[in-house]
């Protein structure tokens, strides 16, 4: 598998926003998401205070 296939990968589980606010990224598309750093920092700048990263395999 290589880094274009995991990128492309879906999102498994769909959380519902319940008791907190929930944001889910689906990589391989859109302007955040061309790259896992793309991503990441994208999300960084949402001030989060937790980030869960799943089947990181390889690194940018």
């Amino acid at each position: 598998m290589n880094i274009d296939e995991i990128l492309k990968m879906m999102i498994e589980y769909l959380h519902s926003n319940k008791n907190s606010l929930i944001a889910q990224k689906d990589l391989g598309g859109g302007d955040d998401t061309r790259s896992f750093n793309a991503a990441l920092v994208h999300s960084l700048r949402q001030d989060p205070d937790v980030i869960v990263v799943d089947e990181m395999r390889y690194i940018d």
